[in-house]
């Protein structure tokens, strides 16, 4: 965010595994978690914490990362 001149609060972060899902969540972010099946166990979880979940791109609503 720093590099970009932004706020963490202001900054999306497109990720797939529970540690940096986690991670960002701590530091700030916005995070919109990408469904992988090496994470499947950890979806509850995923869901819970992300500001948008989806399984795929052609889920994203744009307007949400608004």
């Amino acid at each position: 965010a720093e590099k970009m001149g932004s706020e963490p609060c202001n900054t999306w972060i497109f990720e797939d595994a529970l540690h940096a899902v986690t991670t960002a969540k701590k530091a700030g972010f916005k995070v919109c978690t990408i469904y992988d099946e090496s994470e499947s166990d950890h979806r509850a979880e995923l869901e819970a914490l992300s500001d948008i979940y989806i399984e795929n791109f052609g889920q994203l609503d744009k307007t949400k990362l608004l």
